[in-house]
């Protein structure tokens, strides 16, 4: 399947498009689409011509892709990078920058520069769980790990320096159950661990569910999840092509912050905005490109006494309603 999907896009690649254009890619991520458009509007704003092919797949398709020749640059994390290089983690963002541009040099990769907001791995529960507990960091589940349900995404499972086995050696944790969801059902975990049906996921720090319902976040002591800042990662070629691609992308250089992520991904994920249309108002209001007439952008707000809000009601009630509103985002 893979293989074929990579033959598709080089063909289409290689036949249907002008070889001037740029052609951005994405992960299946609401985040890396929205990033992904970030980076297309700012190309299109420069006068480079661009093609969109979003939601490739995960990490090492989207990178397959990449190197193939199918698209010319993605977003990437530089967690991730040092992943799929096998290189340690490291919690210094500078470190782990330089690294994996070094590390992907050799294969005709550049990192651009960081833009601004990391995306991390975080162990999240629900804030009762995490009294009842008495949890603040990964390791005080030790205590009770064997009678919790923990729910990942397949992508994080299968990551051999910083994933499901790492995680589990490195805190001796060991979980009543895991539960592995493919990549594209990653929002249900939030719905299993509000039903009960889970008690401890990993999620993206940028997730706004963890705020939007009332979640705990663990910290991990001994430090183990590395640096991931959102990164352009280009192929050289393309450089090579378009050699105004860095200079389109520089303006954006440390200034997506995190909690912007965290309310782009709101708006495409849980309204069902288009990543484009959310971008594009995300660049006019940092003065770096013209948007289309602002859409309106539903908001639910609930009232609710402390205790129903303390015991989880209220992050329940929000989720109904969010399924209201777009149903068949929820569905998958």
């Amino acid at each position: 399947m893979r293989t074929a999907l990579l033959l598709l896009l080089c063909a289409l690649t290689l036949a249907g498009c002008d070889e001037r254009r740029i052609v951005v890619g994405s992960k299946v991520s609401d985040e890396n689409r929205v990033v992904a458009e970030l980076l297309a509007l700012r190309l299109e704003a420069a006068g480079l011509p661009v093609t969109r092919r979003p939601s490739l797949g995960d990490s090492g398709e989207t990178l397959a892709a990449l190197r193939a020749g199918a698209i010319d640059l993605y977003p990437e994390y530089t967690g991730t990078g040092l992943a799929m290089l096998g290189l340690p983690a490291t919690q210094d963002r500078a470190e782990a920058l330089a690294e994996v541009r070094a590390g992907f040099a050799p294969l005709g990769l550049r990192f651009l520069e960081p833009l601004g907001y990391e995306s991390r791995y975080v162990v999240v529960l629900r804030r009762e769980t995490a009294r009842a507990l008495d949890a603040e960091t990964v390791s005080d589940l030790l205590r009770a790990t064997r009678r919790l349900r923990l729910g990942v995404t397949r992508a994080f499972a299968d990551r051999s320096e910083d994933g499901l086995a790492p995680l589990l050696d490195r805190y001796g944790l060991d979980f009543a159950a895991v539960e592995i969801l493919p990549d594209a059902e990653r929002p249900h975990l939030y719905d299993r661990l509000l039903e009960g049906a889970l008690d401890v996921v990993v999620g993206f720090s940028t997730d706004p569910e963890i705020g939007d319902y009332l979640l705990t976040s663990l910290g991990t002591e001994p430090p183990f999840f590395p640096a991931y800042e959102a990164t352009p990662l280009v192929a050289a070629p393309a450089l090579d092509r378009a050699p105004g691609i860095a200079d389109a992308l520089a303006p954006l250089a440390g200034r997506i912050e995190a909690a912007a992520m965290r309310d782009l991904v709101r708006q495409t994920q849980v309204f069902g905005r288009d990543p484009r249309a959310a971008a594009a108002e995300a660049l006019a209001a940092l003065g770096l490109g013209g948007a289309p007439p602002p859409s309106a952008v539903p908001s639910l707000r609930l009232a609710m006494t402390p205790p129903d809000a303390a015991d989880g009601r209220a992050a329940r009630l929000l989720r109904v309603h969010a399924r209201a509103v777009t149903p068949e985002l929820v569905a998958g």
